[in-house]
């Protein structure tokens, strides 16, 4: 019984202090700086930066926030859009965008993982496909802590403990790239661009991560 009760305040009090160690102060570590991304990636290039509202800012919690749009051809533009934070508390913070966009009236039609060449390896990211009324989107996602690519949600939050615990590296970023599919534009179509235009962007997005 004494054995047990012993294992009972261990456990406590380890959790207590990944608690403490998750929730300590961070405001001093320097931002990547999104706004600096480039304005042309590959053949895409800036057609505007997105306003965020402070309603969205409120829920999102993130420290550094960037939603810009790039296009390749008329017709074919790609935004993206990233939201970092200096520590994300075993991932309590961020929000999945299959959480998010229901809740904004987008319905979902499928959704799967994929692979994407970044920085020439295989990277597995999120496909999920939504609508609302006649409005199709595809968007593609993933969890990023500098070099590291996860698209799991649930794998990403046992990596960070793992990270904060060996490096102390603590900060990540949600990052989304996301397609309109115009008419006469299929769900492949609309994959197949963004996926050339992760490959083009996600090295760069990982250069500001690893400042």
């Amino acid at each position: 019984m004494k054995r047990r009760l012993l294992i009972l305040c261990l456990v406590l009090a380890a959790s207590l202090g990944l608690r403490a160690y998750f929730d300590r102060d961070v405001s001093s570590a320097r931002l990547p700086g999104l706004a600096s991304l480039p304005s042309e990636l590959g053949a895409w290039h800036k057609t505007g930066d997105e306003p965020l509202s402070q309603e969205v800012r409120g829920v999102l919690h993130a420290d550094e926030l960037l939603a810009r749009d790039y296009e390749v051809m008329p017709g074919s533009t790609a935004q993206m859009f990233i939201a970092y934070y200096r520590t994300q508390r075993a991932g309590e913070r961020m929000h999945s965008p299959r959480n998010c966009l229901p809740g904004s009236g987008w319905e979902s039609i499928s959704s799967s993982v994929i692979t994407a060449d970044i920085g020439g390896r295989p990277v597995p990211v999120n496909r999920y496909e939504v609508e609302k009324g006649d409005q199709r989107l595809m968007i593609l996602y993933w969890y990023q802590a500098r070099n590291r690519y996860v698209a799991d949600e649930y794998r990403g939050k046992l990596e960070l403990i793992w990270d904060s615990l060996h490096t102390g590296a603590r900060d990540g970023a949600l990052v989304r790239v996301s397609m309109r599919l115009h008419p006469g534009m299929g769900p492949d179509e609309a994959t197949r661009a963004l996926l050339q235009f992760v490959h083009v962007s996600a090295p760069e997005i990982s250069k500001l991560l690893n400042r």
